[in-house]
């Protein structure tokens, strides 16, 4: 199992030569139950990344992939899903090549924190949409990511806010 020293090293060798060239939404759904009028809303976050094939040789392209489900922890229902991915794409400097390893550590954490701020706009939105009280998701951080490791589990976004020692959100505040 990889630390996640170790992790950060792999994808710093990467992020020192690459740079992001764009951002883009690649797919969004979401869904809402009507039937519920939620009164105690816990999110729950699954991230996820994949490398996608460059349209040339010195493209990293990455698909970030981030589901959000928001249950109502009174009735143990399902209020809303919002599941959304983004290309993120990186140009490779000078014909360096990065190792499997430096690629995927690369994807886990720096391509999923660039596309962070693009997820916390759109879920917002779509939330608001649904005639769901506002919220903001939190920033999360690099080192967040990489203690997720290769295989992470869903995180609550009370999770991410504990550890960057931020008041918990609640979704039903207005």
């Amino acid at each position: 199992m990889t630390s996640n020293k170790d992790l950060l090293n792999k994808a710093q060798s990467v992020a020192v030569n690459v740079s992001l060239m764009r951002i883009h939404l690649w797919e969004a759904k979401c869904s809402r139950d009507v039937s519920v009028k939620p009164t105690a809303v816990e999110v729950a976050v699954e991230i996820g990344t994949e490398l996608l094939k460059g349209e040339t040789e010195n493209l990293l392209p990455f698909g970030c992939k981030f589901t959000l489900v928001g249950t109502d922890k009174n009735v143990q229902k399902q209020v809303f899903e919002i599941i959304v991915s983004f290309c993120v794409v990186y140009e490779i400097k000078d014909k360096y090549k990065p190792t499997d390893d430096e690629t995927k550590a690369f994807g886990l954490t720096n391509a999923i924190f660039n596309a962070w701020p693009y997820v916390r706009e759109m879920v917002q939105n779509l939330i608001v949409r649904m005639d769901l009280p506002a919220f903001v998701l939190p920033t999360i951080t690099i080192g967040q990511l990489a203690k997720m490791g290769e295989s992470p589990e869903p995180l609550s976004v009370q999770d991410i806010c504990e550890s960057t020692r931020k008041s918990k959100p609640d979704i039903n505040q207005g």
